[in-house]
């Protein structure tokens, strides 16, 4: 589907964790170890090569990145805690992060921030992040700006 000078930033939110309940420490649900199967399923399909998966060291987006990884059958694992602070506080640091990736990464993170990063890569873009969804921005590297490239969300009951 793409070709090896592409760059793409995928944003993606955490697949579904156990309990309503605010903790860090909540696994997935179930239904979210199948979201994140699935969205790896369809991101193999579609041939993208992901060198790096960035996820915010929360377990669920840790256990998501991890399916992600498995299914796509590359790319290694980072944590970047950014993604689980408040963005008004990170915003120079995503709006570098944008300008400057050099390869095909991929993020995975909580609303609002995943939202957030999606407005600094392309304001005009409206993309609503449902547990275990991912939109994929193609850069344009002579004038740093994203557009959408490809979109996955897993239909709820």
């Amino acid at each position: 589907m793409s070709n090896d000078k592409d760059i793409f930033l995928f944003l993606t939110r955490h697949a579904e964790a156990k309990s309503a309940a605010f903790s860090s420490g909540r696994p997935l649900s179930d239904r979210g170890t199948v979201e994140s199967t699935l969205l790896g399923e369809n991101l193999k399909k579609d041939n993208f090569n992901i060198k790096t998966i960035i996820n915010s060291g929360i377990l669920r987006s840790e256990q998501t990145s991890e399916i992600i990884k498995r299914e796509i059958g590359h790319g290694k694992i980072i944590q970047n805690e950014r993604l689980a602070e408040g963005f008004s506080n990170n915003e120079a640091y995503w709006l570098t992060f944008v300008e400057t990736i050099q390869e095909t990464t991929m993020l995975v993170g909580h609303n609002p921030t995943i939202f957030d990063i999606l407005q600094l890569a392309n304001p005009g873009l409206n993309f609503e992040f449902t547990t275990g969804s991912c939109i994929c921005l193609k850069k344009n590297q002579e004038n740093l700006t994203y557009s959408e490239f490809w979109s996955y969300k897993i239909p709820k009951d």
